[in-house]
């Protein structure tokens, strides 16, 4: 009796660093994250308990990788130069009430 079927392989979840690829990489590990948490929801045997335990562990360092690598990837956009305006009030003299 088949308690819970996972919908993937994980030997096909390889790296790819490209910008499109390592976002559907990231969507493999997404999903996978969510089959692996859906078996544990599911799970009543102990050592499948321990086993998707390890796997959730390994895909969430996965996707915590990937996210970092696409943060790495993105273009870093120059700072805008930011002119500061100051109020007139602030050079008007003062009257001395004498």
């Amino acid at each position: 009796m088949i308690l819970y079927k996972q919908n993937y392989d994980p030997v096909t979840l390889s790296l790819d660093l490209e910008g499109a690829s390592l976002k559907k990489d990231l969507e493999k590990t997404r999903i996978a994250l969510d089959v692996a948490y859906s078996g544990f929801n599911n799970c009543t045997d102990f050592d499948l308990i321990d086993s998707y335990v390890y796997e959730i562990s390994a895909l969430q360092r996965r996707y915590h990788y990937l996210t970092s690598l696409l943060e790495e990837a993105r273009p870093v956009a120059s700072p805008k130069k930011r002119r500061f305006i100051l109020p007139p009030s602030l050079f008007q003299r003062k009257r001395s009430h004498h």
